[in-house]
């Protein structure tokens, strides 16, 4: 990343036309309010583009969900305004910057090479391909991701607009192995990057992984059978972690409730000493 001659663009996709699967309630409007005011703020303070993008009318194939299929495709349309070489950081709408003073090239690109690992040898939540033959390490990355305890997570990563990107979208698409494979495919896109990733050595040799907590900690319901007992995945107000990832609150939680309940953790841990003292 080279802050001279690179912009980071967030793209957060949203819902803005009245819900995709079925209508939205009064609660769902305002945590999408809070979420895109979140991510506004934070914009404006650092001086990145933000693109609020509303899923698509048209599904890309006859039977998707648009919510599961949509991350990819709005990037692309973002990236088609901007030059090779910026970086887009995607946001899903239950993700919260908890510290907002943070600039994201500090938090990621500053101490990448000490941060970033680029397979799968040290953590492997579903067993795919570890190695990377006929790469070389050297290769470049163009997608910077995280592991949580379901495997790649989507709701929070960045990626570099390079040929490299253009060709992965238009292999994630490719409609003879999605017909053939996307009734496997039961988190969309995130299903199909594995299922990839596990088949291509080009893919793998250009994506990188960095820990959950640094962009992604989640939040502290958002892995009910976890297996990893040591809590490297969840949000920590103690160690001040970047964003917060609401992953599956919509799924018998309440994601308006939790987006209040993280907005006044961060409010809190930003107040001054003086106003904690009031």
């Amino acid at each position: 990343f080279n802050k001279d001659k690179n912009k980071v663009v967030i793209v957060v996709g949203a819902n803005v036309e009245g819900g995709v699967n079925r209508w939205k309630g009064p609660s769902e409007w305002s945590t999408e309010k809070l979420s895109i005011q979140n991510k506004k703020k934070y914009a404006q303070l650092h001086g990145y583009d933000i693109v609020v993008k509303d899923y698509t009318k048209a599904k890309k194939y006859s039977d998707d969900h648009r919510e599961g299929w949509q991350k990819f495709d709005l990037i692309k349309q973002v990236m088609d305004e901007y030059s090779s070489g910026d970086w887009f950081w995607y946001l899903d709408l239950h993700t919260l910057i908890m510290e907002p003073d943070v600039r994201i090239e500090d938090l990621v690109f500053e101490e990448l090479n000490s941060l970033m690992v680029r397979n799968l040898a040290s953590f492997n939540p579903n067993g795919l391909v570890t190695d990377i033959p006929y790469t070389s390490p050297d290769d470049p990355v163009n997608l910077i991701l995280s592991q949580d305890c379901g495997g790649f997570n989507l709701h929070s990563f960045l990626i570099k607009k390079t040929s490299w990107t253009m060709l992965l979208f238009d292999t994630l698409f490719d409609p003879v192995i999605y017909l053939k494979e996307h009734k496997k495919w039961t988190n969309g896109e995130k299903h199909a990057l594995e299922y990839y990733y596990d088949k291509f050595a080009w893919i793998r040799s250009h994506i990188g992984f960095i820990p959950s907590k640094l962009i992604s900690a989640l939040a502290k319901d958002a892995c009910p059978q976890l297996k990893y007992p040591d809590q490297k995945f969840f949000y920590n107000e103690t160690t001040r972690d970047f964003l917060v990832d609401m992953e599956g609150c919509e799924f018998n939680r309440n994601c308006f409730d939790e987006m209040q309940y993280y907005m006044s953790i961060s409010e809190n841990l930003h107040k001054s000493w003086i106003s904690k003292l009031l």
